[in-house]
């Protein structure tokens, strides 16, 4: 889908008149494919990264800026996203206490 997006956009790029929902959809495209750069390169560099507050202040801004940007997926991972309790362990585990 976004292949025949990026062929739209590039057919209606040399178009001579303008609309401004076409505008808006150019800029948001650009925003995106701008994003999925970032976070293909914060993400392929981070195993070889030891500045990690470095690392974690980039990853926070990819995940602010995906919210931003409404992607899904990512999302369910942010630490501001409420998580429900962890299942209880089971029934085979629960004689050995942890403390």
């Amino acid at each position: 889908m976004l292949q025949e997006l990026e062929g739209f956009l590039l057919a209606a790029d040399g178009a001579k008149f303008s609309i401004p929902e076409l505008n808006v959809l150019k800029q948001r495209y650009s925003d995106y494919c701008s994003w999925v750069n970032r976070a293909k390169n914060i993400l392929g560099k981070l195993y070889a990264r030891s500045d990690y507050h470095n690392v974690v202040e980039e990853l926070t801004g990819i995940l602010k800026e995906a919210e931003l940007l409404g992607v899904k997926g990512m999302l369910k991972y942010h630490p501001t996203t409420p998580h429900p309790p962890p299942p209880p362990p089971p029934a085979s585990l629960s004689r050995f206490p942890l403390s």
